[in-house]
């Protein structure tokens, strides 16, 4: 906990016998760094990608803070992916040839917060009882979404719900959003073993009016009853100060 932020991660394999799923959290003074990864099911050593992924985020943003200057949060974060899926594709030779994973990051500073995705890990806000979901995942289902050929609340029960299409590791691309914050807020960063399984009525019930901690708690919980993947979530409250 911080004097603005305060946040709490839950991470489990659930019903898989890996947990292929990673997130690191750190704080630069008053900003704060939050990010997921999940290893892409069907490859090999999706544990190794998502670990090396958050890693390598991680130190981009630890050396930027730590040269002194305020950093350009949209630039940085492209740069922490970037560097990412080179880190990724460097250590896939032999058996982690192929490897690959998701990976969303955030930083919250102030009232704002900056997120950048790869795949389809999430960044979502709850504000007056909605979900509001911050990142656009980059999978089948949402191009069919955005084609008009499904209704977002057919993702649920959709076949190819899982698909993504675009990774740390693959075919890469890094999509950076930036949102202003209010007191109340509750922000999640998520692995789709938790929302690709849980409604957004669901979510929103679950979190509001919680602290971090006992929200995380909350939507591990209600998660881990329904979903059939690793689950990992972050959950960030911004003060009502």
């Amino acid at each position: 906990m911080h004097t603005r932020f305060a946040y709490h991660a839950i991470s489990v394999a659930g019903r898989r016998p890996n947990n292929e799923d990673a997130w690191g959290a750190r704080w630069y003074g008053e900003t704060l760094f939050c990010g997921v990864a999940d290893g892409i099911g069907g490859r090999p050593a999706g544990d190794v990608a998502s670990s090396c992924a958050i890693r390598t985020a991680e130190d981009v943003v630890s050396r930027a803070f730590g040269a002194g200057a305020m950093p350009d949060s949209s630039a940085l974060l492209r740069q922490a992916h970037i560097s990412a899926d080179a880190a990724v594709k460097q250590e896939a030779t032999g058996p982690l040839r192929g490897m690959g994973t998701t990976l969303t990051t955030a930083l919250f500073c102030d009232g704002n917060l900056t997120t950048c995705n790869t795949g389809d890990s999430r960044c979502s806000l709850v504000r007056d009882g909605r979900l509001i979901q911050v990142t656009r995942d980059h999978s089948l289902v949402q191009e069919q979404i955005d084609a008009g050929t499904i209704r977002p609340e057919e993702v649920f029960s959709h076949p190819q719900k899982h698909i993504i299409t675009r990774s740390i590791g693959a075919l890469f691309a890094a999509d950076v959003t930036e949102t202003q914050i209010i007191p109340g807020d509750t922000l999640i960063l998520s692995t789709d073993g938790m929302h690709d399984y849980l409604t957004p009525d669901t979510i929103v019930q679950e979190v509001r009016g919680k602290s971090a901690r006992i929200a995380a708690a909350a939507l591990l919980s209600a998660a881990i009853t329904v979903s059939e993947d690793n689950i990992t979530v972050c959950v960030i409250t911004v003060s009502q100060d």
